[in-house]
């Protein structure tokens, strides 16, 4: 089991940092709560699977 965290450690953070990069003022008021956990899952996706963590380094201002 110590294995499987290790390796999914990496991951969670870039899940944790793309979750706070999307819920910034202008999607948090633009979409329903329904239509936002969906679209926010969608980002999430499309960040993973495109691997664009450049976008969100420590000094992007939503990681601030």
């Amino acid at each position: 089991m110590k294995n499987s965290f290790q390796k999914n450690a990496g991951i969670q953070k870039l899940r944790e940092n793309f979750k706070k990069a999307f819920r910034i003022p202008e999607n948090l008021n633009y979409y329903s709560p329904a239509d936002f956990r969906v679209a926010e899952r969608k980002f999430i996706r499309h960040c993973l699977r495109l691997r664009q963590n450049g976008f969100f380094t420590p000094d992007h201002p939503v990681l601030r």
